[in-house]
């Protein structure tokens, strides 16, 4: 189960590696809520788990890259 995407990172990562985007966000969703968000910069995504915490990411090459108030990271290739 995944309470918080963010802290999560690292463990979500080694799960799903190999996994389209699809289906990542299918797994995501029967923890809680996925939005899509459209721009012109581009394609990013607000994950609310089912206690309320909230993570917003986006991806590139493939992988996921999370946006917090302060920080950026992607998880380590292994």
């Amino acid at each position: 189960m995944i309470i918080d995407l963010f802290s999560q990172a690292n463990f979500f990562d080694r799960q799903t590696w190999g996994w389209s985007l699809k289906d990542k966000i299918v797994l995501l969703k029967r923890w809680g809520e996925v939005l899509e968000i459209r721009s012109e910069a581009g394609v990013g995504y607000v994950f609310t788990s089912s206690v309320g915490i909230v993570t917003r990411f986006g991806v590139s090459e493939g992988r996921f890259v999370f946006l917090g108030d302060q920080t950026t990271i992607s998880p380590p290739q292994d």
